[in-house]
């Protein structure tokens, strides 16, 4: 569906809606059709009251500027990755990766079971990583990271 004569907006913590001719602005909702195996893939732009599709995009590429601004927020807010910036230390224990890492939002440790089905890499180069309790993390681009958590994502993941 094209995204032409629909408006999206960010304002007051919400996404809203507004199709060219029609009554509005109406509340919407931003999923990805699959937040975990391919983040940043499949995008469904859904009328809050009735859950109808207004907009259906294989990436956030394929939206106009403005569009895109207020999708990306609602997206963000909706899942809340932590994006890692730095790994500080991590070991390994019984299957367990503790791994203590600093992220845009603050410190934080996280204890991902079965790194193998928990840690995915993404087309884009990012990784996505869920800890035990949920917590979603992402390192945008691994090798940007300085040479020590290189090298602990190289050993724990």
């Amino acid at each position: 569906m094209s995204d032409s004569k629909t408006l999206l907006t960010w304002e007051r913590g919400q996404l809203w809606w507004e199709k060219e001719g029609e009554e509005g602005p109406r509340k919407a909702i931003a999923l990805y059709a699959r937040p975990i195996s391919a983040w940043g893939e499949g995008i469904s732009i859904l009328d809050q009251k009735d859950k109808s599709e207004i907009i259906w995009v294989k990436t956030s590429d394929d939206l106009n500027k403005n569009n895109k601004k207020a999708v990306l927020a609602a997206l963000e807010v909706r899942y809340g990755f932590f994006e890692i910036v730095k790994i500080l230390a991590s070991e390994m224990n019984f299957g367990n990766c503790i791994v203590k890492v600093e992220t845009r939002q603050g410190p934080r440790v996280m204890n991902v079971v079965s790194a193998w089905k928990n840690v995915l890499f993404q087309k884009d180069g990012s990784v996505i990583i869920r800890d035990a309790v949920g917590n979603r993390y992402r390192i945008p681009v691994p090798s940007a990271m300085d040479p020590i958590s290189q090298n602990f994502f190289r050993q724990t993941f």
